[in-house]
């Protein structure tokens, strides 16, 4: 399969002479001319990597390069930058937002070419590393033997989700990563002291979710990345991001009303199943959950025998 190159060039005449040599070697070129346009091609269409005009009508390339290093699974994506500066100073503040490499226009297309190579190769080579899987149970031993209540609750709560992501349809591949997601969602406490005493859950609560997410910033697994960081997170929260690719966004509210469920069924002082699924609907039609989920929620908690015991 051939890799998907993005390029950001406003210049027609560059633009054409650089989709023509990576075209001749076989690399598939996303083409864009203008700013907003190539972060949402990036997005959608998530390249193996990216070439950036500094000199740019509206949002720079430096710009450009610090708005897609927010998005989670972009976030290793190698970006070459093209400049007509060569003081070390522009090469900095390349490097500052984001940057990987940085060419000289004008280039040569050899070096082009090579440093393209290169820094596809690395790239590979990181995705096979270590298997995913070896890094997720050295991470759940890790969490269990310091609080075997923390996997019994993603236990819990990734069985309902399961359930409700299946009832609503959702891709096979999409469920697991979900699935791994919830079960990490907590790994962050691994980064905090063990001797913490919980006098401000939402700054504990903010801390472990940072923490985790800091953990898995250079893996390319935005769905289990995007869990860690918002499981708490309804759609009226002030964190709830608003720049999900379509296809997250599904997995993190079922996730985040899972949690929610979680947090007032096996809690000993919380009401009965019904009070409960009352407050959770109340909250839906105030905008915090999504009705479909919570519909399919509510199916479920008909079942009361589909739960595990309080």
């Amino acid at each position: 399969m051939s890799k998907k190159i993005l390029v950001l060039e406003d210049d027609l005449p560059s633009m054409k002479l650089i989709k023509a040599i990576l075209e001749k070697y076989n690399y598939e070129v996303i083409e864009s001319s203008e700013s907003l346009h190539a972060i949402q091609l990036a997005k959608d269409l998530k390249p193996n990597l990216a070439i950036i005009d500094v000199m740019l009508p509206t949002m720079n390339g430096y710009q450009v390069c610090e708005r897609l290093r927010e998005i989670p699974a972009l976030q290793s994506m190698p970006i070459i930058v093209l400049t007509v500066l060569n003081e070390d100073q522009h090469r900095i503040r390349a490097i500052e937002a984001g940057a990987t490499d940085f060419l000289t226009k004008p280039f040569d297309r050899v070096e082009l070419l090579t440093k393209i190579k290169a820094l596809l190769s690395v790239q590979e080579e990181r995705s096979h590393c270590e298997p995913f899987d070896r890094v997720f149970y050295c991470l759940m031993t890790a969490l269990s033997s310091r609080n075997p209540e923390i996997k019994k609750k993603g236990q819990r709560v990734v069985r309902l989700a399961e359930q409700i992501a299946l009832q609503l349809n959702l891709p096979m591949e999409d469920v697991t990563e979900m699935k791994l997601g919830i079960m990490l969602q907590d790994v962050g406490q691994l980064g905090m002291a063990r001797d913490i005493h919980i006098c401000n859950l939402k700054e504990t609560t903010d801390e472990h979710r940072v923490l985790g997410y800091n953990m898995f910033i250079h893996f390319d697994r935005p769905v289990i990345k995007t869990i860690i960081l918002h499981h708490h997170d309804h759609l009226k929260s002030d964190r709830y991001p608003s720049d999900l690719p379509v296809g997250i966004i599904p997995l993190l509210n079922i996730a985040a009303l899972c949690n929610h469920f979680d947090t007032l069924y096996y809690n000993l002082s919380s009401p009965s199943l019904p009070d409960i699924m009352t407050v959770i609907g109340e909250e839906t039609r105030q905008g915090c959950w999504d009705k479909t989920i919570y519909h399919a929620l509510k199916d479920l908690a008909a079942n009361p025998e589909l739960l595990p015991q309080r």
